[in-house]
This record gives structure tokens, C-alpha cells and sequence, in this order.
């Protein structure tokens, strides 16, 4: 990382910048995006399982809670020059991210099917995650 983006990110690492930012470049001035309820989140990325091992990071990363819930999250990647690999580098970083949502979600539904089994109901697997995702799948189809 340079200086000008080092500089850069220590600039809109304040709250009031960053949304001023989003707010005017993305919104024409509308005030969308609030400070107040701008929160930073790490920009590292990863993945590490049998099949790969990957790591990515990004500038600068921020959340926006909105009365008690996340609103949006707003990833900032600077650059000085033209770079078109700089979308593909932007997917692969998002692609890693829902990677670990998807993780979470899986390990939150085993831990609710585990205590639904330990507390005696009879539900199937396949039944259990019937809804899961709002998609009507069986368990085999999502390898668990």
C-alpha cells in the first residue's frame, strides 16, 4: 500500500467523511448514509478449507446500523490509477464474504437442529431444513 493510500484511508477513517463521501458521490447529496451509525469492520477476507486457502483485503470497510439493525455495508477501494482487474479483485472479496456468511448460517442451523434433537423432537433432518434459506431443500443437497 502506497502512501496516497494510506493517507487516504487515514483521511476517511472518520465517520463524517466517510458518509459525506457516499452520501455526495452515491446519493447526489441525499443524506443516506449517517455517521452517527457508521461503525468500521475489517476489509480482511478469507477462506481456508481442504479445497483452498485464500486471503484478501480490501481499504476500508463500513457498517451502518439503523435503529438496532445493519443497514448497508460500505466497502471503499481506492485507486490512484485505472485498473480493469479491479472489479474482479471487488467480486472475489464479496464471493469470500458470503462464503463466511454462509458458514455461520450453517453451523447456527446445526446448533438449533442439535438442540432440537436433545430436547426429544422427532424432526428428520430433511425436515429441519426443509425452509432453511427459504429454499425447499434437503440436507443431502446442501452437504451437510
Amino acid at each position: 500500500m502506497g502512501k496516497k493510500d494510506i493517507g487516504l484511508k487515514s483521511y476517511l477513517q472518520n465517520t463524517v467523511r466517510y458518509a459525506d463521501l457516499w452520501n455526495g458521490a452515491v446519493f447526489q447529496g441525499k443524506q443516506m448514509v449517517k455517521a452517527e451509525e457508521l461503525q468500521e469492520i475489517t476489509p480482511v477476507h478469507s477462506k481456508s478449507d481442504p479445497e483452498a486457502v485464500l486471503e484478501r483485503t480490501g481499504d476500508l470497510v463500513m457498517k451502518q446500523n439503523h435503529e438496532g439493525q445493519r443497514f448497508v455495508i460500505l466497502a471503499l477501494e481506492n485507486q490512484a490509477e485505472i485498473d480493469y482487474g479491479m472489479p474482479v479483485r471487488i467480486m472475489l472479496q464479496e464471493a469470500l464474504e458470503y462464503d463466511r456468511q454462509l458458514k455461520v448460517i450453517k453451523q447456527r442451523n446445526e446448533k438449533e437442529y442439535k438442540e432440537l434433537c436433545e430436547n426429544n423432537a422427532s424432526v428428520s433432518k430433511a425436515e429441519f431444513y426443509k425452509n432453511r434459506g427459504g429454499r425447499k431443500v434437503c440436507a443431502k443437497q446442501l452437504r451437510i
